[in-house]
């Protein structure tokens, strides 16, 4: 069996990935392409792929970060420990992160190559990103364009908040989304203003068939089959002007707060009370050096929240009105 290997820079992360197979880099492609660099290059993170017998054995020494299903119904297990890290999908595969060494090993079952691109690329990402000063939030991304500036949408929520379909139905109106479940918080030094700017990971969109119903215009793109039989995806490559390495200066965050069945409400909320939301959601207090990538990860919300407004959105029954509340608190 041929190896496959790719070398991509993700705005500065530069990541190696060698797979046994082929099959098993097609997933990390899918998602990473846009980032890809010559093949000879090498990255100083390391993402390793073979096919094996995932352990099933709990980690010694590691505390469980979080146990849950993963959209499409599979199941995942994050362990932590100091600078290791374990993720799992039991019968399919287990990832081992080295944050020291900046290398990951993942074992897969065969059969299961896509499950590589959920349970263990974004892992990898939301480890190694941080070593760069990026930070991946659990949230939906967009943006617009507004004279000759753009300006981007942060929304983000506990899981199950309906951030896709709220994403979905911006975008329906003519905002151009990033990514509807994994966007990348960071500054850049080469901008004047030092300003949080956001992108998003190219994945497809994991959309219940009540979206669909909801949003009738989901119909025209290419939808197919989920796992789990309520859920069809949605490729970001069917939506308009999809361009994984574009960062948006962040313009508006939206907390995704309980829906309700009578109409859209807006809540503005303080910046230490939305400082809270997002770092309760998005960090975790496993290095607690303030100069270490939780500290600067903390840094970099508390930036957030001081440039631009967050309100708390209690969405209503009609998601295809959202623009109409929305779009206007970003032009604000």
């Amino acid at each position: 069996m041929r190896q496959a290997k790719q070398t991509y820079n993700v705005h500065g992360m530069r990541l190696t990935a060698e797979a046994q197979s082929a099959s098993l880099l097609a997933p990390i492609d899918a998602v990473l392409g846009p980032f890809a660099c010559t093949r000879s290059a090498r990255g100083a993170f390391s993402f390793r792929l073979r096919y094996g017998d995932p352990s099933s054995a709990a980690p010694q020494g590691l505390e469980l970060f979080w146990e849950g299903m993963l959209p499409g119904g599979t199941e995942l297990a994050y362990y932590t420990g100091q600078c290791v890290r374990r993720v799992r999908q039991p019968g399919r595969t287990d990832l081992h992160i080295d944050l020291d060494r900046r290398d990951a090993c993942a074992v897969v079952a065969r059969g299961f190559d896509q499950s590589v691109g959920y349970g263990c690329l974004v892992p990898v990402l939301t480890e190694f990103l941080p070593e760069t000063a990026q930070q991946v939030v659990h949230g939906a991304s967009l943006w617009m364009q507004e004279g000759r500036k753009r300006r981007a949408i942060l929304m983000s929520g506990p899981a199950g908040s309906g951030k896709t379909t709220a994403a979905l139905a911006l975008a329906g109106a003519g905002v151009h989304l990033m990514t509807d479940d994994a966007s990348v918080l960071t500054t850049r030094a080469r901008r004047r203003t030092g300003a949080v700017v956001v992108w998003g990971l190219p994945r497809p969109c994991k959309v219940h068939r009540n979206t669909v119903r909801l949003l009738p215009w989901l119909r025209r793109l290419t939808l197919w089959a989920a796992r789990a039989q309520e859920e069809c995806l949605v490729k970001l490559a069917d939506l308009a002007d999809v361009e994984a390495r574009r960062e948006v200066e962040v313009g508006l965050v939206l907390w995704l707060g309980k829906r309700n069945r009578a109409r859209h409400r807006v809540r503005k909320l303080a910046p230490v009370a939305a400082l809270s939301l997002l770092a309760r959601e998005n960090l975790r207090a496993v290095d607690r050096r303030a100069d270490g990538p939780a500290g600067r990860a903390f840094g970099l919300l508390a930036a957030l929240v001081q440039q631009c407004p967050v309100y708390v959105l209690s969405a209503g029954p009609r998601p295809e009105t959202l623009p109409e509340v929305v779009v206007p608190l970003l032009r604000m």
